[in-house]
């Protein structure tokens, strides 16, 4: 039997071509999921290697698709992380509280963790003592039970000039029971790191004296 003769110059010329417009139409698609990183590379990759396998075969539409895949996967491998830090420095600064109300504040309190408490919050006079949040802390959980979680169901729109007084949001507890919901109104103000800090707290079920705070002077005078 003949042994089969080598792969000549044009075969060898047209596996190139196929490849390379293979890898610009997959460095194409690729560029086009431009919201992951990891797309974002392979985009680049696969462009810039249909660009140097084909070379001057790889017809020019396939060239373009390469060059935008490229193009399009190196945007989306530096924007997206920046989209990202952005993202999460807004909720740092203000979605967090915005969405969840005074939850990350509760649940410090819920931990015993005043000094983590009390950094939720900005404070218009005197810093309040230990003494005074953990009878907030006593008075609370006597009430309504062990703090769960707080919520809102839609985020309040910010109206207007810092200080904000805002009632959307429910606290639930877990008491002998069951689950007991119970309104929270709270204040807000904007630091000068542009940041959102809790004013104040106000539980207020209705059914007893409402529940403050900081408590104010009179409250605290009895």
């Amino acid at each position: 039997m003949n042994a089969s003769a080598p792969a000549g110059p044009l075969e060898s010329d047209s596996v190139a071509s196929e490849l390379s417009s293979r890898l610009a139409v997959l460095s194409f698609a690729a560029g086009l999921i431009f919201c992951c990183p990891l797309t974002g590379l392979l985009a680049v990759t696969s462009g810039v290697a249909a660009l140097l396998i084909g070379r001057a075969q790889v017809s020019a539409s396939c060239r373009r698709y390469a060059w935008i895949g490229v193009v399009l996967g190196m945007s989306g491998t530096v924007a997206t992380p920046l989209m990202a830090w952005g993202v999460s420095g807004w909720w740092d600064r203000e979605g967090r509280i915005l969405f969840s109300g005074p939850n990350n504040a509760l649940y410090e309190l819920s931990q015993n963790d005043i000094e983590g408490f009390l950094g939720e919050f900005v404070f218009e006079a005197e810093r309040p003592t230990v003494a005074s949040v953990e009878a907030f802390k006593q008075a609370l959980e006597t009430r309504h039970g062990e703090f769960m979680r707080s919520l809102s169901d839609q985020p309040p729109q910010l109206v207007g000039p810092s200080p904000w007084a805002l009632d959307d949001y429910v606290a639930q507890f877990k008491t002998s029971e069951g689950m007991s919901e119970v309104p929270v109104s709270i204040g807000l103000t904007r630091t000068s790191s542009d940041t959102l800090r809790l004013v104040w707290i106000l539980f207020d079920s209705k059914s007893e004296r409402p529940l403050r705070f900081p408590m104010m002077n009179k409250e605290s005078d009895g």
